[in-house]
């Protein structure tokens, strides 16, 4: 799974001391935590709500027993016992081997050579010891009897017992051969910014944060280690007591690009009928629930240049009527354009797509379809919202029809509307070749062309499918699996697409599917760039 939880690491996360010297003369614990991957991620991250409680306490120690982290010495000299620690510590308590009752222990300060007169500490012998509190790296220790100090041999002393506080303690973690070596979390500060240490400290979000982000740096190294081996490192001045009270993360794992590479894609598409190609998408494995699978494509007309929208040669047209230069047609809100469609055979239609430009500014544009009469439009059969149009530069124009309409094969006709502003609707020989025609007070009227030139606009239409949920867009179309994906402009000129894919995956992942054919159809001549998908995911 990609959720941890405390449970993971068994009784290690109860408290226990910091015992492994470390460096600048610190003390640490280390917890290692296994997360599994699953394979082939690329990338990870931490799911937000993450919990890490960590607690340190302080901690009392017999300097004298086995395996201490920091044993005392104990030998004779001035005229008693000399206790010796490897720095100056709190000495709590000493506890004798026989103590009779009324005896106690004495602590002189040492120097090496000469010693205190007074005691720095004196304490009465009970069932625990004889409580001291005297912090000191050397102390001569004697015992006390009825008001006399009487010297002691090691082995009269059972205990010497040292009481360890979290100072300075540190959260940190690192990551098995990523080279990055430990990442420590700063520490709590108060209102004024000050550090403070807390007992204990909720660290999640922080933690979550440092590691995402250590993760992010990895990311690109295909694929990430399966399981991935995090050691979680508790470190305080003293070896005091430390353990994690809480602990609760989930890993979002990643897979990006394609199956045979991560780079972009370019479809070339040569137009004047529908063509289709597809691309596989690595799923994760089975079992994992998809959390988003970000697909974003971008569509690109190879049209003519805005600089020869402007001039270029003409040819006239009826009197009164606007004439169509060797690249474009002038659309003014009284001079509809229409472009003759030939329909070789019946198909519904769902909308067109249309090259235009704005080079005077926006332009409110809506489509129409009529049906012929006369080698001319005749009667209307539906008709497009306006579509706003404010590019200088040619593009490509989605038009949705409010429902598809059924036409039978023969010709038909695009009439492109300008209901404010004024636009070019582009020419273009790769596109539809027909007939152009303008609107105006006495009707539709033939406009002389150069040979061999059409509007750059065609019908978008069905593809063999019955799935009520598909919906076409202009340019191009895509399904998964055979499935029709709906798409939405991700900009406002239907240029660029963000196509989220994950309702369309867990089927799939079930039924234990290493890949996912997405196959990208398009009618016209264009170049369809689609960017490495990412795929977000976790285990379950």
């Amino acid at each position: 799974m990609s959720r941890v939880t405390r449970a993971a690491l068994g009784a290690a996360a109860g408290a226990m001391g910091l015992d492994t010297p470390a460096s600048g003369g610190r003390f640490r614990r280390s917890l290692t935590l296994s997360l599994p991957t699953g394979g082939g991620a690329q990338a990870a991250s931490v799911a937000a709500g993450a919990v890490l409680g960590v607690a340190f306490a302080a901690r009392e120690v017999d300097a004298c027993a086995a395996g201490a982290p920091e044993p005392a010495a104990l030998t004779a000299g001035g005229d008693g016992l000399v206790l010796s620690l490897p720095v100056a510590r709190r000495l709590v308590r000493v506890r004798l081997q026989s103590a009779q009752a009324g005896d106690g222990v004495a602590a002189f300060r040492f120097d090496g050579q000469a010693v205190s007169e007074d005691p720095v500490a004196v304490g009465t012998h009970g069932a625990s010891g004889a409580s001291l509190e005297v912090t000191d790296a050397r102390l001569i220790l004697r015992r006390r009897r009825a008001g006399s100090d009487l010297g002691l041999g090691a082995g009269e002393v059972a205990a010497a017992v040292l009481r360890y506080a979290p100072i300075n303690p540190r959260f940190g973690f690192s990551i098995a051969d990523d080279g990055e070596g430990e990442t420590f979390l700063p520490p709590v500060t108060d209102t004024a910014g000050q550090p403070v240490f807390p007992a204990v400290a909720d660290r999640g979000a922080a933690f979550a944060q440092a590691l995402s982000d250590r993760l992010a740096r990895r990311s690109g190294e295909a694929p990430l280690p399966d399981p991935l081996l995090l050691t979680l490192i508790l470190e305080a001045d003293e070896p005091c007591s430390a353990a994690v009270n809480a602990l609760d993360l989930t890993l979002v794992l990643e897979r990006r690009g394609f199956l045979d590479g991560a780079e972009k894609r370019v479809l070339r598409f040569p137009g004047g009928r529908r063509q289709v190609q597809a691309l596989a998408l690595p799923l994760p494995p089975t079992g994992a629930a998809i959390l988003s699978a970000r697909l974003t494509l971008s569509a690109a007309m190879p049209v003519a240049s805005p600089g020869s929208l402007a001039g270029g040669t003409s040819a006239a047209g009826p009197p009164g009527q606007p004439t169509a230069s060797a690249e474009g047609v002038a659309l003014l809100p009284a001079n509809p354009v229409a472009t003759r469609i030939s329909l070789d055979a019946a198909i519904a239609a769902l909308g067109a797509d249309a090259v235009l430009a704005a080079p005077e500014g926006p332009a409110e544009i809506a489509a129409s379809l009529w049906d012929e009469r006369e080698g001319l439009p005749g009667t209307r059969l539906t008709e497009t919202a306006p579509f706003r149009v404010a590019d200088p530069r040619p593009v490509l124009v989605p038009f949705a029809f409010p429902q598809g309409i059924a036409l039978p094969a023969g010709a038909v006709w695009l009439v492109l509307t300008a209901s404010r502003g004024r636009a070019v609707v582009l020419l273009s020989a790769q596109m539809v070749q027909g007939a152009v025609a303008v609107g105006g007070t006495g009707g539709f009227a033939l406009l002389a062309i150069a040979a061999g030139r059409g509007a750059a606009a065609l019908l978008r239409h069905s593809l063999p499918s019955s799935d009520p949920a598909r919906k076409a867009h202009p340019g191009f179309d895509l399904s998964v699996a055979g499935t029709v994906v709906p798409l939405q402009a991700a900009d406002g000129e239907g240029r660029r697409l963000d196509v989220e894919l994950a309702a369309f995956l867990p089927p799939l992942v079930a039924r234990a599917e290493s890949a996912v054919e997405v196959a990208v159809g398009a009618s016209a001549r264009s170049l369809i760039t689609v960017d490495p998908p990412v795929l977000r995911y976790i285990l379950s």
